[in-house]
């Protein structure tokens, strides 16, 4: 999941989650940087938004048109709230 969605311009960290299975460098879940979300102004409506940008890359992992798509969504989103 990590590459996946560094590949559509959002970054996330692996991170363990509690009863974890796998080992530290593997892991079961990701984190994502809210603060550097909230830094640029995201509100409720970005983080839903990202949610739904997240959920639709990995539910479209090999379709290149729809990565593609959600790229571009996810540049059009950070330029609305670009880093002073």
């Amino acid at each position: 999941a990590e590459k996946l969605l560094d590949s559509v311009n959002i970054t996330c960290n692996k991170n363990m989650i509690p009863y974890d299975k796998q080992s530290p460098m593997v892991t079961s879940g990701i984190r994502l940087g809210t603060p550097a979300m909230t830094t640029r102004g995201f509100k409720k409506e970005e983080f839903v938004l990202v949610g739904e940008l997240i959920s639709k890359t990995l539910k479209n992992h090999d379709n290149k048109e729809v990565l593609a798509e959600v790229a571009q969504q996810v540049r059009e989103l950070t330029s609305k709230f670009p880093i002073i």
